[in-house]
């Protein structure tokens, strides 16, 4: 092999270097700019993964560690935008920083989906009147719960306070300098429904509060913050009538509870564990599972089928025919769940689990503890990202999921219409390709899909 002699490599090397030297300027920013941009996608790309002020990782951290943590970070309606809400406060005419609505004693549904939804109504009611709110109490009278055991009461503070500086929120706890009671009389807000054959829209609203304001001692009410209870109708605002983005940003400031949720974590861990499934923090976590949800027969108020086993049945060949080999069964009637388990007994396939079965040790007595309402909160995490969920169309329950993962299509690029199958099944009356509400009921089909907040 040819080498080349000692004295002529330097002799090379110089007079390739005065080569360069002598090229133009915009051929020395090319050569640069050649040189740095591979640095620069590595460096970008690191950072991507790495952001600053990130915890580092560490290795401690196993793989259900880490999908937990990103659990609790996400929720199936990602990410929360507060704007419409801003936008929303920023139009209320007049903000009164002396009341407050407090929801009405005695009238608050316990229930996880129906309290959620009256709480927002209150919030909502607020922000139209210009008043701050008293954290509610929920249930009724021997069963009434604080807010912090079903909700995430800083989030929610912290969520309004960013995103409606001018609404004030009094945490019912001692110490906290309540407000204190002065009016008399409970405001029942407008009827926000359209083609009523009434005025309903917001200005309408405002003048009907002012009109009680004036009845109520003069539109003063003394000094200092007054309390006004406030009774919330049912599914009273029409959600879908609202300017867009406020039904989707609303809804997002009332969370689950955080230590509840977790154990809703664990139980999508051992669903992709057991079953081979990919599960993530985010999104539907476990496509490969049908989610079944077998409602109580007097659920909000309304009374649905009376025969479990024809609840069971119904919801059973639903499930077949999604085709999918898991069935996640969730009610809060013990032998609705024994019910399916039974129809599911004839036949090899699908397997049939619910949320105890993922649960041991520590996690399963801390579930065994919770209350009915609670365990709902695990339920209704876990169902909301199921490959395929079915319930039933008067259950409110069933509605919460639906209207969560048709917002989560949309949120997607992916709007379905959910009413249209009634005109291919008249015994369906929601479904989007994700969730399916089996069952007919005139009063549930007119108020919850535009009632609810998703």
């Amino acid at each position: 092999m040819y080498v080349h002699p000692p004295d002529t490599l330097p002799r090379r090397a110089h007079a390739i270097l005065q080569s360069l030297t002598t090229k133009p300027p915009r051929v020395h920013a090319a050569f640069l700019i050649l040189t740095l941009l591979p640095l620069y996608i590595i460096s970008y790309h690191y950072r991507l993964a790495h952001p600053y002020n990130s915890p580092p990782n560490s290795s401690s951290h196993t793989p259900k560690q880490n999908f937990l943590a990103s659990w609790l970070e996400t929720r199936l309606i990602d990410p929360f935008n507060p704007s419409a809400i801003g936008l929303y406060c920023n139009q209320t005419s007049v903000w009164r920083e002396n009341v407050v609505f407090n929801l009405e004693r005695g009238t608050t549904n316990a229930s996880f989906v129906d309290a959620r939804n009256e709480v927002l109504g209150l919030v909502f009611a607020a922000v139209e009147a210009g008043a701050g709110i008293v954290l509610p109490r929920l249930g009724r009278g021997k069963e009434e719960v604080r807010f912090e055991e079903l909700f995430d009461r800083e989030w929610l503070l912290d969520s309004l306070k960013g995103a409606c500086p001018q609404m004030v929120v009094y945490e019912v706890e001692e110490g906290k300098g309540s407000p204190r009671p002065g009016s008399e009389g409970v405001y029942v807000p407008i009827r926000r429904w359209a083609g009523e054959g009434r005025e309903y829209g917001r200005q309408a609203g405002e003048e009907h509060f002012e009109g009680w304001l004036r009845r109520q001692q003069g539109g003063v009410m003394g000094e200092g913050t007054v309390v006004v209870n406030v009774r919330v109708e049912r599914f009273g605002v029409d959600t879908r009538g609202l300017p867009f983005g406020i039904r989707r940003s609303l809804g997002q400031v009332l969370r689950g509870n955080d230590g509840v949720r977790a154990l809703a974590g664990r139980v999508m861990w051992g669903l992709g564990r057991r079953f081979g499934e990919e599960v993530g923090g985010g999104g539907l976590g476990v496509r490969g599972v049908y989610g079944a949800y077998l409602h109580e027969e007097t659920e909000g108020g309304r009374v649905g089928m009376v025969n479990a086993t024809a609840r069971a049945r119904a919801l059973w060949t639903q499930a077949l025919a999604s085709g999918l080999g898991v069935i996640y069964v969730a009610s809060p009637n013990a032998t609705a769940v024994e019910a399916i388990k039974a129809e599911a007994a004839a036949s090899p396939l699908p397997n049939i689990v619910s949320k105890e079965d993922f649960l041991t040790g520590a996690a399963l007595e801390s579930l065994e503890r919770l209350t009915p309402d609670q365990q709902a909160v695990v339920d209704f995490a876990v169902l909301q990202r199921c490959g395929v969920f079915g319930g039933a169309t008067r259950s409110t329950f069933s509605y919460g999921v639906a209207l969560a993962r048709n917002q989560w299509l949309e949120d997607n690029g992916r709007p379905m219409e959910p009413w249209d199958v009634m005109h291919r099944d008249p015994s369906v009356a929601f479904d989007d390709g994700l969730s399916r509400l089996v069952g007919r009921d005139a009063f549930a089909e007119a108020a919850v899909p535009r009632g609810m907040w998703p």
